[in-house]
């Protein structure tokens, strides 16, 4: 062999093996990802948070030289139907190939998809959804939000240290999430020796909850928990505000939109809620998080956008350290222990699921207000 053929052959061969090494590494210099979040029609307020949120760490990573790997995103909009949103998922994998999703937002939706993402190994990051067995007996199936025992538990200890023995009474949607709310909540608060009175489930189209409020006024009922969603809630309240009810009202953490301020107007003032996020934060994470959001979207960022900040950005952090094979990945978020978020600290436990400290929250004149 001369000279020129036996450089030929080595270049040849440098070249096979440093493609074989990089396509060992499941590593590409562009990584799809799809986010299947409600755009329109109900529950698109905190959909278009989510694609904020999501949006807002894809610039990041993309415009960061440093990141190796950049992301393009694959948005569909679910309109919060899981058969819908589970099309859009097979649809994702099967014509665009993806292998990470975030989503869904309604616990109902994400239920819908986790199975599908458990069988494909594709990666399911919710950052919203809150219902106890989305994530059980999962592996590539994970959330950046507190599951409903952690927000549930959390607001039973707060309302039995301010009603103590009085009677409680409950209006609850009929949903995968409010039910599985309401079961983690009555197990805590009646451990604690909390009382509960009437309680009522009702359907989406129930409008009339008149009868119920004015036999709790008639018991004197003076506190009532909702699990319901926001344009119901503020139904309820502006009913028991009609009769002349006084009344502390509590709910979950998932009640806390503009939907709610502006259907229930001066009725919502004095509602009691957990909150899995602190939105005056001082840590560094949330400070850069929202002067980006602020220059981005001219608004201040609230939880649902951090979540899905925080769930793109871990991601890609495993993605500059693992590669994009599926299981390298899922292996990396599991090892993911005291993550600085903008949604706060993050740990993911066996389960995927994460744990963050709680603050309570009311509504006064008008506005969402930390109340300690």
């Amino acid at each position: 062999m001369n000279k020129k053929a036996f450089w030929v052959v080595f270049i040849v061969l440098a070249v096979i093996i440093i493609a074989v090494m990089f396509m060992g590494n499941g590593q590409s210099d562009t990584v799809s990802m799809g986010v299947i979040v409600p755009l329109t029609g109900t529950s698109s307020e905190a959909g278009n948070y989510a694609k904020r949120g999501v949006m807002l760490a894809v610039n990041y990573i993309n415009n960061d030289d440093n990141k190796k790997i950049k992301i393009d995103p694959i948005i569909d909009d679910s309109h919060h139907d899981g058969d819908m949103a589970v099309s859009e998922l097979h649809e994702l994998i099967d014509t665009d190939h993806v292998k990470f999703v975030i989503g869904a937002y309604s616990s109902s939706v994400t239920a819908a998809l986790a199975p599908v993402a458990e069988y494909n190994k594709v990666i399911l990051i919710s950052p919203a959804s809150q219902a106890d067995d989305i994530t059980y007996s999962r592996n590539y199936v994970f959330r950046t939000q507190i599951a409903a025992m952690q927000d549930a538990q959390f607001l039973a200890s707060t309302v039995f240290d301010r009603a103590k023995k009085e009677r409680l009474d409950i209006l609850t949607l009929d949903t995968y999430y409010r039910v599985s709310y309401l079961r983690d909540f009555l197990d805590a608060y009646t451990s604690l020796g909390g009382s509960i009175g009437s309680s009522k489930k009702f359907s989406a189209n129930e409008t009339d909850f008149r009868s119920f409020l004015m036999r709790s006024k008639d018991d004197g009922t003076k506190n009532i928990l909702i699990i319901a969603s926001a344009d119901i809630s503020a139904d309820i309240m502006k009913e028991a505000n009609d009769i002349g009810m006084k009344v502390q009202f509590y709910s979950p953490s998932v009640i806390e939109s503009d939907q709610l301020l502006q259907s229930a107007g001066p009725a919502a003032d004095g509602l009691i809620y957990p909150y899995p996020y602190d939105d005056l934060s001082t840590s560094t994470a949330h400070v850069q998080y929202q002067n980006s959001y602020s220059k981005a979207y001219g608004a201040k960022g609230e939880m649902i956008a951090a979540n899905s900040y925080d769930a793109v950005m871990i991601l890609s952090n495993c993605f500059e350290e693992v590669g994009t094979k599926t299981d390298d990945v899922a292996n990396c978020l599991y090892n993911t222990k005291g993550y600085e978020g903008a949604s706060g600290m993050i740990t993911f436990d066996k389960n995927g699921d994460v744990s963050k400290p709680i603050i309570i929250k009311t509504v006064k004149d008008g506005k969402f207000t930390k109340l300690k």
